[in-house]
């Protein structure tokens, strides 16, 4: 595992806690570098450790708690490195150090907001990205199957008229006994013509009239 995805793992575990979890956690990491500061003394700053709980509250709190988290940062500095024996001076001295750790704090919050804000809006934009790409996947996908859709479609509509024989144009007929006449020049029946030339079959009865004319010499039930 590569240490960027490492370091995302952790944030993402850290976004799924509550904030009264992440503020705790906060306060007591505070509560641990300012005894750290104190045990030391002045003869160790740990000053830059602060940002450590003050980072973890602006990244994944927000701006108000930031600054607020600043402040009591601040104030365990005072009470780490704080010494009763010091004079006036020493005290005006500690205190103006005191108000240009604050403003550092409270740059360093206003500058993680806004890489906070960056990050989330690059997140953002690589999501809308994927989710563009994925829906033209989608789309593509679903023009290729109308495509093979219309296709298969084509190829049953030939299959079908190639399946279909129909007879058009002039007729050469004899006018006796009614053969018709094929572009070879063979005379047909037209029963075996119309029967080659298209898919219609015939089979064979009598009309009413032939009957009269073929049997009158026989009773058939008048």
């Amino acid at each position: 595992m590569s240490v960027h995805s490492y370091i995302a793992e952790i944030e993402e575990s850290l976004q799924r806690q509550p904030k009264s979890v992440i503020l705790l956690s906060a306060l007591f990491l505070n509560v641990v570098i300012g005894y750290a500061d104190y045990v030391t003394g002045t003869s160790i700053s740990l000053n830059l450790f602060y940002l450590l709980p003050l980072l973890l509250v602006v990244w994944f709190i927000g701006k108000r708690a930031g600054i607020i988290m600043s402040l009591l940062c601040v104030a365990t500095i005072g009470i780490s490195n704080y010494d009763p024996n010091k004079g006036n001076l020493d005290l005006l001295v500690t205190l103006w150090n005191l108000s240009l750790i604050v403003g550092f704090f409270i740059v360093i919050t206003l500058f993680s907001l806004q890489v906070r804000y960056d990050v989330g809006e690059r997140k953002k934009l690589v999501l809308d990205l994927q989710r563009a790409i994925t829906e033209q996947r989608e789309t593509e996908k679903e023009i290729r199957e109308s495509e093979q859709e219309k296709e298969k479609l084509i190829i049953e509509l030939r299959e079908s008229f190639s399946e279909i024989k129909t007879l058009s144009g002039l007729l050469p007929i004899c006018a006796s006994c009614k053969k018709i006449r094929d572009d070879n020049g063979y005379w047909n029946q037209i029963e075996a013509y119309i029967s080659k030339h298209s898919d219609a079959q015939f089979t064979h009865a009598v009309c009413p009239d032939c009957v009269n004319k073929l049997y009158s010499d026989l009773d058939l039930g008048r």
